[in-house]
């Protein structure tokens, strides 16, 4: 079985010289469905983070600086849910496909709306993509879950998806 150790395995599972080793032994047959659902959900979540903070910035009506602080706050959040996935593809891989470019080439969340809205109009599109994020946590935990030896990841997927689920409850509750 081939493992990880002094130079980098790409997900075909050829050793790139140069490349810096992923510090964890997992073997590459193990590690390719994992890396595959973190780069998929890392996409997901810098997009997401992004609409989030359109939102932010081209929110308009009454009640917009409690509009304006809420997606702040779910942005923040975001961002360290992406730090962290970011970090766990690093720690597996020795590779993350976290810039914007790669995100918006491999994003499945449905594109965001440019123009100024009204917080309601915000709250409603966010909980679409919202949903459609949490789907993909979910689907993504399903198939991390159906590979042996990786609970770290299972953890990080299922506390990631816990923040969501508590985030979208919290965009739900602006919606009469």
């Amino acid at each position: 079985m081939n493992t990880v150790s002094h130079n980098h395995v790409d997900l075909a599972g050829e050793r790139i010289l140069g490349q810096p080793a992923a510090p964890v032994q997992l073997s590459v047959d193990a590690l390719d469905p994992r890396i595959d659902v973190l780069h998929q959900l890392l996409a997901d979540g810098l997009d997401l983070t992004s609409q989030v903070k359109q939102a932010h910035w081209t929110v308009r009506g009454p009640n917009f600086i409690a509009y304006h602080l809420l997606f702040d706050e779910l942005a923040e959040r975001l961002r360290a849910w992406n730090d962290e996935i970011a970090e766990r593809c690093v720690t597996l891989a020795g590779t993350v496909h976290g810039t914007l470019r790669a995100a918006a080439r491999s994003s499945a969340l449905p594109d965001y709306p440019e123009e100024a809205m009204s917080g309601n109009g915000h709250v409603a599109a966010l909980i679409v993509r919202y949903t459609a994020f949490a789907a993909a946590l979910r689907a993504g935990l399903d198939e991390v879950s159906a590979h042996s030896g990786d609970a770290i990841s299972q953890g990080l997927l299922a506390e990631i998806l816990r923040g969501v689920e508590l985030d979208l409850w919290k965009l739900s509750s602006h919606v009469d």
